[in-house]
């Protein structure tokens, strides 16, 4: 199994970031998928931004991203 790509990764920062940017300045409600995102949930946002710009990093520094297990789910 691969893990995560460098464009895969970026991609999903600047989604992210574009989540962070529209609550941040606009107070808008952002909805990726089925959920939904306002001024309270910043903290989740920001935790986001802050996981994905480190699998960016990482990648970008020649780390890679690697996948050490997967749990399956029932």
């Amino acid at each position: 199994m691969t893990g995560i790509s460098q464009d895969d990764a970026q991609a999903m920062l600047d989604l992210w970031m574009g989540v962070l940017r529209d609550i941040a300045s606009n107070g808008q409600a952002v909805t990726i998928g089925n959920r939904s995102y306002t001024a309270a949930n910043l903290g989740e946002v920001q935790r986001q931004v802050a996981y994905w710009e480190g699998k960016v990093n990482r990648a970008a520094a020649g780390g890679g991203i690697r996948v050490r297990g997967i749990v399956p789910h029932g």
